[in-house]
């Protein structure tokens, strides 16, 4: 881990979290003073259902913190994918939904998810707002990933 600051730009690729614990990002405090560590973002290649060391760093520890992201994630995640697999693009388009599960599965380490709402996502910026068969199984996929991480969050939620 290395020491930032000095003015250091932020690499984009990178989140900054306090003390080097979680993901960083360059970031230079008042008048240089160096304020965080840089550490990349460390997804596994074979993603669990829920990372839950890697929701233990993003609450620093504070395990009421982590039960209620949790709860919260479990909630956000099947009312979204509800909303996507009755097709409720007249509300919001799936790109919009995907995206909202993807930076709330992120938070949670539900590696599974984010790359599947990610997939979601990239049909939908390419232009497949429509019903099409890609779209179709892209969305299939993200409902799986959120109902098996629902049954993973009720297993290991007090």
């Amino acid at each position: 881990m290395a020491i930032l600051g000095g003015g250091a730009e932020p690499d984009p690729g990178r989140l900054f979290a306090i003390g080097g614990e979680m993901t960083g990002a360059r970031r230079a405090g008042r008048n240089g003073v160096k304020v965080g560590f840089e550490k990349p973002l460390e997804e596994p290649k074979e993603a669990a259902l829920l990372d839950l060391e890697h929701l233990r760093r993003q609450c620093l520890g504070d395990q009421s913190l982590a039960d209620e992201l949790l709860r919260e994630f479990h909630a956000q995640s099947l009312m979204l994918a509800g909303r996507l697999a009755e097709g409720d693009a007249a509300a919001v388009a799936p790109g919009d939904l995907a995206h909202r599960l993807r930076g709330a599965a992120l938070a949670v380490g539900a590696w599974r998810v984010a790359r599947a709402a990610e997939a979601v996502e990239a049909i939908a910026r390419t232009g497949g707002k429509g019903p099409s068969v890609e779209m179709s199984r892209a969305v299939s996929n993200l409902v799986e990933a959120v109902l098996r991480t629902a049954e993973e969050i009720g297993r290991v939620q007090p």
